[in-house]
């Protein structure tokens, strides 16, 4: 399972036991719905897959929607 697009990559490392998530530069561009869709799809893969690992690369995300989001996120 990998997903990738301009704002992330999401993949399988370690013969699939952790979901690994890699934002990239154009977060600077991310509205809230990418955002909100880039966590669901990693939330949803997590409990699909019953995986007890999760790696998020946040070295190069640069938007600022995350403070938008905060009743969303409860």
């Amino acid at each position: 399972m990998d997903y990738d697009d301009k704002f992330r990559t999401i993949s399988s490392e370690a013969e699939g036991a952790i979901l690994c998530l890699t934002w990239h530069p154009a977060t600077k561009q991310m509205g809230v719905e990418d955002f909100k869709n880039t966590l669901s799809l990693l939330a949803d893969e997590v409990v699909r897959q019953q995986l007890k690992s999760v790696v998020v690369d946040v070295r190069q995300f640069y938007s600022g929607v995350a403070s938008e989001i905060d009743d969303w996120r409860l």
